[in-house]
């Protein structure tokens, strides 16, 4: 069910225009078959040599950190090293995006209002 809605607001907003595609660099796992965002990431920090850097601060030293910037990154998840960085198709336009979302929200409760509203007619 929330699978569906999901994707119905997806696209909704994607037909909207709320959604622009964004080339970006990111690290890239082939073992997972994913793009790896920050927190999927660790590797030596560049500044101080903490081994265990995370893809957005490092524990050693506080900065923080593009994962990009990791000497040796490698994925989270099965440890492997992370190739790249490749081009991912990010989408843009969040503000839109999120004021779209609070009117198909609303939208919705107004329906299931209604719903409700049929219901207790239809049973009394």
């Amino acid at each position: 069910m929330h699978h569906k809605i999901a994707q119905e607001f997806f696209t909704h907003i994607l037909n909207a225009g709320y959604i622009e595609p964004r080339t970006t660099k990111q690290l890239y796992c082939e073992q997972d078959a994913m793009f790896l965002a920050d927190r999927y990431v660790t590797g030596t920090c560049p500044h101080c040599g903490f081994a265990r850097a995370r893809g957005d601060e490092c524990g050693g030293c506080g900065k923080w950190l593009d994962p990009l910037e990791l000497i040796e990154p490698a994925c989270k998840i099965c440890g492997e090293h992370a190739g790249g960085p490749r081009d991912d198709e990010l989408v843009s336009a969040a503000r839109q995006a999120a004021a779209e979302a609070g009117r198909v929200a609303a939208r919705q409760r107004i329906l299931e209002r209604e719903r409700q509203e049929l219901r207790a007619r239809v049973a009394g």
